[in-house]
């Protein structure tokens, strides 16, 4: 297996190192280049004095992610002379990137890695939702906008997308080795979730913790209902005690907890957009171009699956989906193969992103190109295969061999 083969690699240990500094840097993103960016900067370096086994999967990211950085390159030629245009072809291209960064270092990994990273990913949604909570108590202006949960992130709807995948996490670690301290940690990623007040985040959370619930306790399904009880009774003894300490929290909760706001109907509005989207992306296949969306809408199109075709073309859209659908793939195959618990919280963590980022500009999100690598870097080969008892033999089948 690649992981022991690697074991005693000092770069090797190196690159794993800056990789899960990476993860935990993640929680402050207000830079151009933020630490974050730096850190993976690193583990790109380090990955060349690697001489590391190329899997197929990586083969094929590598060639999709090129296509999407082409795309944002040729749906926006004529608007190179705008330095802010240029300023965020390189930011998407990088973080585009990220996901074959994380692809490439993780196919390597084996069992002792990947329990690691999910330590490290609750630990750093921990710090997040602590950052989170203070801010929103403070009404601290770095950490919280528009008096909603954003820690150090840019938004609260990138934060919220963030932390939900360390409440995955802790299910995860919880169901192998349970402990007061990481239910300390989903208590606070969860408060924080929900001081984000992201409608996204809250409905991501919900659908992917429920199914999650009910996969870890898949033999004892009276047991997940029981879990989710008790969740449930968490949740409204967290939204208890905001109603309590501050007085305009019941109303921003309710004005949040709808389908639509106001900014989400009418003829401007989130959904409709969507459809008057459509007519852009048939007469324009390299795209409109970034930022072009002023020329036609108020708001950005909100939908990472619409924004891929709108801004950057039919090729970046097609790429996007073919990662998205073929990463889901892979982590059921992986699932099949291994019948390793990680391969699904790996899954699931990546559908909650994407649910997020189906309601926002999320190409700029590096946790969501981070868990789109994981997804596609996690080896099974890495991993021993599930021991399968033999078929028992018919009586037939044994007086035919007595014979």
């Amino acid at each position: 297996m690649q992981a022991v083969a690697y074991e005693n690699h000092v770069m090797w240990r190196a690159r794993n190192f800056m990789f899960f500094a990476g993860v935990i840097l993640m929680n402050y993103t207000l830079l151009r280049p933020s630490p974050v960016d730096m850190s993976f900067g690193v583990v790109a370096f380090l990955c060349v004095f690697i001489n590391q086994r190329i899997t197929p999967n990586f083969f094929i990211l590598v060639l999709l992610l090129s296509m999407c950085v082409l795309s944002y390159f040729a749906s926006s030629l004529h608007l190179l002379g705008s330095s802010e245009v240029r300023f965020q072809i390189m930011v998407k291209s990088y973080v585009t990137l990220l996901a074959g960064i994380a692809c490439y270092v993780t196919s390597s990994w084996g069992e002792k890695q990947w329990d690691t990273f999910t330590k490290v990913i609750v630990f750093s949604c921990t710090i997040g939702a602590i950052l989170g909570i203070f801010g929103f108590l403070t009404q601290n202006e770095i950490l919280t906008w528009d008096g909603r949960a954003k820690g150090l992130l840019d938004d609260p709807n990138m934060y919220s997308s963030f932390i939900v995948v360390g409440m995955l996490t802790c299910m995860y670690r919880l169901q192998k080795a349970p402990s007061a301290t990481l239910v300390i940690c989903l208590a606070l990623i969860i408060l924080a979730v929900l001081l984000s007040l992201s409608r996204a985040a809250l409905g991501a959370g919900l659908v992917c913790g429920t199914l999650y619930l009910v996969f870890l306790n898949q033999r004892n399904l009276g047991k997940a209902f029981l879990f989710l009880m008790i969740g449930s009774l968490i949740v409204l003894f967290l939204i208890i005690i905001g109603v309590l300490l501050f007085d305009s929290f019941a109303d921003r909760l309710a004005e949040r907890m709808v389908f639509a706001k106001e900014y989400d109907l009418g003829h401007g509005g989130r959904y409709n957009r969507y459809f008057l989207a459509i007519p852009l992306i048939l007469d324009n296949p390299l795209g409109i171009g970034l930022l072009q969306f002023r020329l036609y809408f108020e708001e950005p199109i909100h939908n990472i699956f619409i924004g891929a075709f709108l801004y950057y073309g039919w090729l970046n859209g097609a790429s996007w989906l073919a990662m998205v659908i073929m990463g889901a793939r892979y982590a059921w195959n992986n699932w099949v193969l291994t019948r390793h618990p990680i391969s699904v919280l790996l899954g699931v963590s990546f559908l909650a992103v994407i649910l997020c980022a189906s309601m926002h500009e999320g190409e700029h999100w590096r946790h969501m190109w981070l868990y789109l690598g994981l997804v596609w870097g996690f080896n099974a080969n890495n991993f021993p295969r599930p021991v399968r008892a033999p078929a028992p033999r018919t009586y037939a089948a044994t007086s035919r061999a007595a014979a």
